[in-house]
């Protein structure tokens, strides 16, 4: 049966419909998702580890000085191929991963990461040799599960009570993918029902960390890849030029970092935030 996109009223947020089984799902996660559904990104993501480092280390410097500590214990839902437990342990953070990729967790191991093998559930948390984290982040996570609101419930038990959660989730049906849809004759290209279940705007999150027990802290977001796009360079289906518009991106971040313009930078990404624009959704919170 072919899957539909519902705008759920119950649940919040758009979701495909009917969803897929959950032994589908831990099938493809546990085994073939890196080999057989994304050949490359791997190899792609670590070739990309300055930047990602510049990426995460943004991250937990923003929650340190939230908390007031120079580090603390994160746990990292949905570890992947481990970059952000690196740039943890390197800031000298107490780093723990939990990933449902065997042969990315075995790679995690291999360089000394702490990542428990499965899905992030009750029998996960009680692999945990201590129960209590600073930070929970869980990055490209919730639109890949069959109930988003779970993976953040579950994240309350171990979160201190002073501490923070970052989700970060696609920004879907922002408003620059649908004027190219509606205007340029764009089909949505971010709609792949097989690899993302959910779709979430800024509101649709906000009001399900709200939904979770939490109060959003801080809003934030990355470029918004849809410009290349509106000027010609039409990466849908060509992971070429996709990458080429990727490393384009990477630069310009990196050399504002360089320049001393990462406030600047901060400042840029707050602001589209606020008018909803941007890839995805960087959002903290803590508990209510």
């Amino acid at each position: 049966m072919k899957a539909l996109l519902k705008d759920c009223p119950v649940c919040g947020y758009v979701h495909v419909d009917p969803k897929p089984e959950q032994k589908e799902l831990e099938k493809m996660y546990k085994n073939t998702f890196y080999d057989t559904e994304k050949p490359g990104y791997v190899e792609n993501y670590r070739n990309d580890a300055d930047w990602w480092f510049s990426v995460y280390k943004e991250r937990l410097e923003f929650v340190g000085r939230k908390l007031n500590v120079e580090c603390g214990r994160v746990l990292d839902v949905g570890s992947g191929t481990g970059l952000f437990l690196e740039a943890g342990r390197k800031l000298g953070w107490d780093v723990v991963g939990v990933e449902p990729s065997r042969s990315n967790v075995e790679f995690n191991r291999s360089v000394g990461l702490d990542v428990i093998e499965g899905f992030f559930d009750q029998n996960s948390i009680a692999k945990l040799r201590d129960k209590e984290f600073d930070f929970v982040h869980t990055s490209q996570v919730l639109e890949h599960v069959l109930d988003p609101l779970n993976i953040l419930s579950l994240s309350q038990e171990v979160l201190s009570d002073e501490g923070l959660i970052c989700v970060v989730v696609p920004n879907d049906f922002n408003d620059l993918q649908l004027a190219l849809r509606d205007n340029d004759g764009y089909a949505p290209w971010w709609v792949v029902p097989k690899h993302h279940i959910n779709y979430f705007s800024f509101d649709s999150l906000r009001k399900l960390l709200h939904k979770a027990g939490y109060q959003v802290v801080h809003e934030t977001t990355t470029f918004p890849m849809e410009i290349f796009l509106m000027m010609g360079d039409n990466y849908v289906g060509n992971d070429e030029l996709g990458r080429a518009c990727h490393k384009k991106r990477m630069r310009m971040e990196m050399l504002m970092n360089k320049a001393g313009l990462s406030e600047l930078k901060t400042d840029m990404y707050e602001g589209l935030a606020k008018l909803g624009i941007g890839r995805e959704i960087v959002m903290y919170a803590k508990k209510a």
